[in-house]
This record gives C-alpha cells, sequence and structure tokens, in this order.
C-alpha cells in the first residue's frame, strides 16, 4: 500500500504553509479558517483552511513509502521514536529538562528529537520516522556472526519461555555470553529491537499466553450455519450466578446458586433452565434437557408468572462444552432414545459457544440489579456487602429469572438477530410473507417418561428383598416376578432412575408394559435424604471407623445429624445451605413438581422488577 498524500495537521502547534511561508497553526475557528502565527515577526492572522498546505518534509519523506517493504525492526524502532517525541508533539511548549530527559532515555542528541519531531508533525505519519538507509547492507545485520548466533539462541531460550524474563534480563544474559567467549555484547537497544522483531503470536504463544494468542490471531470458523429453523441446533452450559440467596427459614445468606442454561441458536429464545445450590453435574443437565422438551404453561402459572414460553419439542442438535457431566451414559442413552445429534465443541474455543455465553452476560447484568449481587469483580462490587443485603430464597430467585425471560429478554430486541426471540421464534415456525416456516412442532404429551428418561441411571438384579442401591434397599409388589429372573444364563439386570435430590424413590423400567414404576424404600419409616447426604454419611461413618456401614447405620447417623443441625441453629451457612437443599430435593417430585410456598417475605417479591437490558450482538 503506498500512502500517497500526507495530511494537513490543524492541531495548535502544527506547522504549515501558505505561499513561500512557514506559519505554525494556533488555534482552530472553525471547518474554515484557523489562525496562525508567522515564527519569524510573531504576527498572528487569520487565513483560509483551503490556502493552507501542509509543510515541506525534511530527510525521509514517509509520504511515498511503501508499507509491505518496512522491516518489523524498522517498524519497531519508528514506534519507539513517537513514544520519545510525545511530550514535544502536544501543541504546547516542552521543558528543557523533559527533552533531556528523554534524549538520554532514548540514547540520542536533543537536536535529533527535535529533528524526528519536526518529520512527524509535517506528515502525521509514522513512517516519517523511519530509520534512514545506507544504500548498502539493507536487511542485513552488523553484528559480528559470533555475536548474531548468541543474540539469537538467547532470545530463544531466555526470553521466549514460560519463564516470561524482561528485555533487560535477556540483554545481560546475552552480555554474560558474550563476555564468556571475548566478544563485545550488543547494547540493550538491539536487542529490545529484536526482540519486537519477532512475530507477536509467537512471543505470545511461547511465553505462555497460548490463549491470548488464540484469542488474537486464531481464525474462527464454525458459525451455525446448519440453524435455519427452530430446534435444530441448542447450546447448553452452566455458570454461578452474581447473586448470593437466603435460606427459607430464617433468610440468612447461602451462598451463590448455579445455573443450567439452554439457548436455540436460531431465535435465541432461552428453551429451558435448571437452577440448583449444587455444581453443575448429569442431574442438572438431565433437568435443564426436559424442562427445554417439555411444554411450560403448567410452570408458568405455579411460578405466578404471566407471559407465553411457547417453547417445546426435541431439538435436532445439543451443542456442549467438553466439561464430565456432558460426557455421562445417561445423557447419551436419553438424547440416542429421542433422536437428539450430540456436538462437542474442539477444548479451549469458548467462542464456539458465544450464543450461550452472551445469553449468559445478559442474565448477570440483569442480576447486578438484584440485592445480594455479588458483581463480577471485587472492584465492581466495591464496599457493597453482598450477603447483608441478600434477600432472595433460591424459589424466589427462580421466579425473578422466570420473569426476567418471559417477559422481558424474548420480548426486547436482541442486536444478533433484529427483532425479539419471540418473534423470531413464530416466524421460525409459522413463517411470515418472507420466510418459510418449518411448521408446528409436535408437543410432547408423557411429560413424566421424558423427566425420567432424563436423570441418572442405574442397572441392578431384584433380589428376594428388593433391589439394593448404594446400601439402601428399596420394594414395591411391581418387583415381585422380576425376582431372580434370568437372560441367557445370567442374571437379568434391570434399570431404575431416581432424583439424586431425593431417593426415598427409585423408578423401575417394567420391560413387559413398557413404563415407569415408583418403588419406594423398603423401609418407608426412614426419611428422604439425597444422594450427597447419603454419601457424606458414609463417608462420614468410614472416617469414625463404623465396622459396618449398612442401611442401620446410615439413617442413625442422619438422625444424629439432624439433630445437630436443630441445636446449631443459625451458626454456620453450611447448616443453613444443607438445609434448603434438602427442603429443595423433597419438593423436587415426579411429576408435577410442587414446590413448598416460601416463608413470610422481608419484602415484596413483585416490587423488584427485572432489568431491562438488551443483549449485545
Amino acid at each position: 500500500v503506498n500512502l500517497l498524500t500526507s495530511s494537513l495537521s490543524l492541531t495548535e502547534g502544527a506547522e504549515v504553509r501558505c505561499g513561500d511561508r512557514s506559519l505554525v497553526v494556533r488555534q482552530a475557528l472553525g471547518s474554515d479558517a484557523v489562525l496562525v502565527e508567522d515564527p519569524q515577526t510573531g504576527e498572528i492572522e487569520r487565513l483560509e483552511i483551503a490556502d493552507l498546505r501542509p509543510a515541506t518534509t525534511e530527510a525521509t519523506d514517509g509520504s511515498t513509502t511503501n508499507l509491505n517493504d518496512i522491516s518489523d525492526v524498522d517498524w519497531a524502532e519508528a514506534r519507539r521514536r513517537r513514544d520519545l517525541i510525545a511530550p514535544l508533539l502536544d501543541g504546547t511548549r516542552c521543558p528543557r529538562s523533559i527533552v533531556l530527559e528523554r534524549a538520554r532515555a532514548g540514547d540520542c542528541a536533543t537536536t535529533t528529537l527535535y529533528r524526528w519531531a519536526r518529520l512527524y508533525r509535517a506528515s502525521g505519519l509514522l513512517s516519517s520516522l523511519l530509520p534512514e538507509k545506507s544504500n548498502g547492507g539493507r536487511g542485513k545485520s552488523r553484528l559480528n556472526p559470533a555475536v548474531e548466533q548468541i543474540l539469537t539462541q538467547t532470545i530463544k531460550d531466555h526470553y521466549l519461555s514460560r519463564q516470561q524474563r524482561t528485555v533487560r534480563s535477556t540483554a545481560q544474559e546475552v552480555a554474560r555470553r558474550c563476555r564468556e567467549a571475548s566478544l563485545h555484547a550488543p547494547n540493550l537497544n538491539t536487542v529490545r529491537l529484536r526482540i519486537l522483531a519477532l512475530p507477536m503470536r509467537e512471543r505470545l504463544r511461547r511465553r505462555s499466553h497460548r490463549k491470548e494468542a488464540a484469542a488474537r490471531f486464531a481464525p474462527r470458523p464454525g458459525t451455525f450455519d446448519a440453524a435455519q429453523r427452530p430446534l435444530d441446533m441448542v447450546q447448553i452450559d452452566h455458570t454461578k450466578l452474581d447473586i448470593i440467596v437466603v435460606d427459607r427459614e430464617q433468610r440468612l445468606p447461602i451462598g451463590r446458586p448455579w445455573i443450567t442454561l439452554a439457548i436455540d441458536v436460531y431465535s435465541r429464545m432461552v428453551v429451558g433452565f435448571c437452577i440448583s445450590l449444587d455444581p453443575p453435574g448429569a442431574i442438572s443437565t438431565g433437568l435443564c434437557i426436559a424442562h427445554a422438551v417439555l411444554p411450560k404453561e403448567a410452570w408458568l402459572e405455579h411460578r405466578g408468572v404471566a407471559g407465553k414460553w411457547p417453547c417445546w419439542g426435541f431439538p435436532l442438535r445439543i451443542h456442549l462444552d467438553n466439561a464430565k457431566e456432558f460426557h455421562g451414559e445417561m445423557l447419551r442413552r436419553a438424547c440416542e432414545q429421542y433422536g437428539i445429534a450430540l456436538d462437542y465443541r474442539p477444548p479451549a474455543t469458548p467462542h464456539m459457544g458465544g450464543h450461550i455465553e452472551r445469553l449468559v452476560g445478559t442474565l448477570m447484568r440483569a442480576l447486578h440489579e438484584l440485592p445480594g449481587a455479588t458483581f463480577s469483580n471485587p472492584k465492581q462490587r466495591g464496599n457493597y456487602d453482598s450477603e447483608a443485603s441478600a434477600v432472595l430464597t433460591l424459589d424466589e430467585l427462580e421466579r425473578w429469572l422466570t420473569d426476567y425471560i418471559v417477559c422481558v429478554y424474548h420480548t426486547r430486541r436482541h442486536r444478533g438477530i433484529d427483532t425479539s426471540p419471540l418473534h423470531r421464534w413464530t416466524v421460525g415456525i409459522f413463517g411470515d410473507e418472507r420466510t418459510p416456516g418449518r411448521g408446528a412442532i409436535d408437543r410432547p404429551t408423557d411429560e413424566d417418561r421424558i423427566r425420567l428418561d432424563f436423570l441418572p441411571f442405574v442397572e441392578r438384579t431384584v433380589q428376594p428383598n428388593g433391589v439394593v442401591i448404594e446400601g439402601i434397599q428399596y420394594y414395591s409388589d411391581v418387583l415381585r416376578r422380576f425376582i431372580g429372573a434370568t437372560e441367557r444364563g445370567q442374571k437379568r439386570q434391570f434399570l431404575f432412575r431416581r432424583d439424586p435430590r431425593d431417593i426415598s424413590v427409585v423408578h423401575f423400567w417394567d420391560p413387559d408394559v413398557r413404563r415407569y414404576s415408583a418403588v419406594p424404600y423398603r423401609n418407608i419409616a426412614h426419611p428422604p435424604i439425597s444422594v450427597w447426604e447419603l454419601r457424606e454419611l458414609r463417608r462420614k461413618l468410614h472416617e469414625i471407623g463404623t465396622a459396618q456401614i449398612d442401611e442401620p447405620a446410615i439413617f442413625a447417623a442422619y438422625e444424629r445429624l439432624r439433630e445437630r443441625e436443630a441445636r446449631a441453629g443459625s451458626e454456620t451457612k453450611r447448616v443453613r445451605r444443607a438445609r434448603e437443599r434438602r427442603a429443595v430435593g423433597v419438593n423436587a417430585t415426579l411429576p408435577d413438581e410442587t414446590i413448598v410456598d416460601p416463608a413470610v417475605h422481608k419484602f415484596n417479591l413483585a416490587e423488584i422488577k427485572p432489568f431491562e437490558v438488551e443483549e449485545e450482538p
């Protein structure tokens, strides 16, 4: 690229010419005139901008420089010179002391700085500061070949390392190696320029900045051209919410919950979500997919949200990252059952999940308006006490999120699609004058079956006393005819599913009638517990050296734990969190998912309005 013309600078202090006179700009008077000063006479006059032209350049004229011919080393030197003369370019008189300081830093004379400043002001081009070249030796190093070899090798194994050493440290190492070889070492500036000449991508990659290098230089293919209609592609991801919730009994803080979100790539509609106090896992993934697939009228009515959420049906593909919970057998089998293909994005490529990432960002910004928000970082939070301000229970936060998604996010214009997600979804299904729709989506009817199919499962044989799962016995008459069943000479394995939040009941897949049947504890006097509590009880019993960790020992330990919690009251956040997790699990019943009404509020939930934030493209 050839820059054929230079620009006329009209900033204060810029040098211009009018006829054969050299003048200095003092003040711009609008778009057509300026005040200029004649440096020889000191007179100030008003001139039309159309009568002015750039001052004549000296020495190197950057206006005809071919940028493709400039080496990285020379370009780096031009940038260094511009940084050195920066105080001389702001239009004010620069103190002599600063000029001397810059000259010492640049290892040059003050007259050289003034000359560089005149060149740069005259053209406004960085190329005017390129080092002057002699006719010979173009592109060749003037260092001793032995010194050149030491310099190159030192940069390679000293600077370009994960230790991330500095330029000065590298120059000192070069000098040390040159002394050992009885050679004259290059100066610091030579080493700096040689490093700056290296491609930025290589510097970042070799110095443990691989992610930044990939973000700045790696190509980003993989836009979802396949999502041409609703449910062609759904993205799912987890994140920890930027808000602290309280328990429903004492309204004291219990920490930040997790959310699993599913978004339709074509329309940007949120098709489902699951909020939980537990870290992401197979249960939250399955519940989120089931929520995305099933109709949501009852969900909205139960939570008192007035609005429409017309999303249901099985997606063709689900796009996921490489988290462990997305690779489980339960998810694979359930998706195969309903004809859903699973796509996994390559490792370390977050941009491939951009739609769900932007949705998460939108929700987080909305949450920052609620009491108890933790914001994105400590600097943003400032002195705000998130725990002291927290007032929302998990159920209330779920209701607020549902209200925000249905009544705000779905109905506002989305920059990425230039319409609202709800309108895009409707057009994608029913069409309009420009777009043919895909047609009405089949509405799932066997909701219980779908929810259960996306729950974790185990395979067990049926014994005379029922079935044993993690040391807990379950029995129902529905198992009677399968006691001791064999298949091909082996004990027959049957499929059982359970909701980890409440393992008091497991769901037996009856292969004869092809439906699920509920199978409760064999000892129905035992209280409902979660799978996480069960495993924690077994761990504690093992730590104290219990000889026999069986069902009676487990539930005896559970009762002792509940008694301690009752005495503890509000002493620890951990106790309150465990109690709330247990309450959520008990109320996560199938099929109606009834939720216990929250305690009397300290505030009016209806007064907390969704924060209307438009999602960024």
